[in-house]
């Protein structure tokens, strides 16, 4: 997350409770990149598995579960940005913030 350094422009930085919303963005951030990468194991496993034999189809479906719910975590998190006051953030972040909730939202409820 770049800082601007114009006060005049971003008097936010001079906000006391700047680092603490810097803190929550990078773990919400790194948060939501561990959950998407868990997710997209799953779905390599799914993939593999998309010649599973009756035996094995429930296992593919436990996995088609699972990478479901680590979409919907990771919409959590991002969800829990709409609380941030506009005003505690830099343009950039907020831009930032918007096109990560709509990439999100192009992905619809379920994949699955």
């Amino acid at each position: 997350m770049a800082l601007a350094t114009d006060e005049h422009r971003h008097p936010v930085l001079n906000d006391k409770d700047r680092p603490a919303l810097e803190d929550r963005l990078k773990s919400d951030a790194q948060n939501a990149v561990m959950l998407l990468r868990e997710m997209y194991k799953l779905d390599l496993q799914i993939w593999a598995g998309r010649y599973a034999d009756d035996e094995e189809r429930p296992v593919i479906e436990g996995y088609r579960i699972d990478a479901d719910a680590r979409l919907r975590e990771v919409k959590s998190i991002i969800q829990g940005w709409n609380g941030i006051p506009e005003d505690k953030c830099t343009p950039e972040e907020r831009e930032l913030m918007t096109s990560v909730r709509k990439a999100l939202a192009a992905c619809g409820e379920k994949r699955y």
